[in-house]
């Protein structure tokens, strides 16, 4: 396992870029709130302060950019939240959920009427037992990843799986899922599966359509999201990033400023344990396209090179690399990332209105339901009790 605690210098430095300043950073530390830096037009030292005497809404739910322009400020929500939500969750703050998508944050208002407050008396609150969890609090984790890549991580659950006698079928897709009286059966791959049973992992839309008998709860299964994101991997020979930012983690893009990208990762600055050791010197990036905008800026109907196109002269613009990559690899993920849009609360207690009157034997996990992370996919799973 590879670590980056909150000391590496370029982990914790976080850029945003606008068509009149170029790249800059973003809130990183005390200074910012006693001195004027763009793209702020004051210190942020009265925006804190004021937060705590802010009203407390008595919306059920609210946009995360509505949040936080009444919370801090239009500034805050312009150049940290909106980027933020691009960079996570590929999608609009002003569509996305603070109740869901920030659920502590949300509770912080509804329960202490302030952010601050909030924070400062949920401070420890939640301690895990886990040895793991304990060891990224105090080495204060900030990324992970594998030498082999994240698919190492897949590759060892798998194993443990098998280890622990359970049957692994690959190259089986699931195509339908049967209640019975005292289970399930599960067709996948040609086979009937009768299991006591089900844990679905699968996105809510494809569950909603291999489930028989279900047309309530397939229903609002399909009112989750869902975005398509380019994803577009460059290599550089040498060191090609503007001095000035060569230790940072990557930039993201306001979706108010004019560009095709959503941000840029300087993979080579944060994991450089990845870099070839047939190379002296190279330059690794992860330029992200499209999320909640995709069909906007590509339509329905596009070729691969036009996200290809997109990035490299994002990344001429943006980083003023001029040069060639030696590697470049596209991909295409379609709906790829969940949105958990105003309602998605609602959303759930209806799904889970139809387990609980059916008593059906189903339990859902995954990405589509309740946190869009490897981090949160594997809370959900770890806290799972039948």
């Amino acid at each position: 396992m590879i670590t980056v605690n909150r000391s590496h210098k370029a982990a914790g430095r976080r850029l945003i870029y606008t068509n009149k300043n170029g790249l800059l950073e973003i809130p990183s530390g005390p200074s910012w709130l006693f001195r004027k830096k763009l793209p702020f037009t004051s210190p942020l030292l009265a925006t804190v302060l004021r937060e705590p005497f802010r009203a407390r809404s008595q919306l059920e739910d609210e946009s995360i950019y509505s949040f936080f322009s009444r919370r801090l400020s239009k500034e805050v929500a312009d150049y940290v939240v909106d980027p933020f939500c691009r960079g996570v969750y590929a999608g609009s703050a002003h569509a996305l959920s603070i109740r869901s998508c920030f659920s502590s944050l949300h509770g912080y208002e509804r329960n202490h009427g302030s952010l601050i407050k909030g924070m400062l008396m949920s401070k420890n609150a939640h301690e895990s037992n886990n040895a793991l969890v304990r060891r990224a609090k105090d080495e204060k984790w900030m990324l992970f990843t594998f030498r082999g890549g994240l698919e190492t991580l897949a590759i060892a659950l798998g194993d443990a799986l098998t280890k622990n006698g359970v049957k692994v079928h690959m190259n089986a897709p699931c195509t339908g899922v049967k209640f019975t009286g005292n289970g399930a059966q599960v067709f996948a791959g040609g086979s009937v599966h009768n299991v006591d049973r089900v844990v679905s992992t699968l996105r809510s839309d494809v569950l909603a359509d291999v489930l028989e008998d279900q047309s309530e709860m397939s229903k609002h299964l399909r009112d989750i999201p869902h975005v398509t994101a380019g994803v577009v991997n460059l290599e550089y020979s040498g060191d090609v990033l503007p001095s000035e930012y060569s230790q940072a983690f990557g930039y993201l893009v306001p979706s108010h400023q004019a560009s095709k990208i959503l941000g840029v990762v300087f993979d080579s600055s944060v994991f450089p344990e990845h870099s070839r050791e047939d190379m002296n010197t190279s330059t690794r990036l992860t330029v992200m396209l499209g999320g909640y905008w995709f069909e906007d800026i590509f339509g329905q109907e596009f070729e691969e090179s036009e996200v290809t196109n997109a990035a490299l002269s994002a990344v001429e613009e943006q980083l003023r690399i001029r040069k060639n990559p030696v590697h470049c690899s596209t991909m295409v993920l379609k709906k790829c990332i969940p949105q958990y849009i105003l309602g998605h609360h609602s959303v759930l207690d209806a799904v889970h209105g139809c387990i609980s009157e059916r008593n059906l034997p189903i339990t859902l996990l995954g990405s589509s339901y309740n946190g869009v992370s490897v981090n949160d996919c594997i809370h959900n799973s770890v806290s799972l009790n039948f």
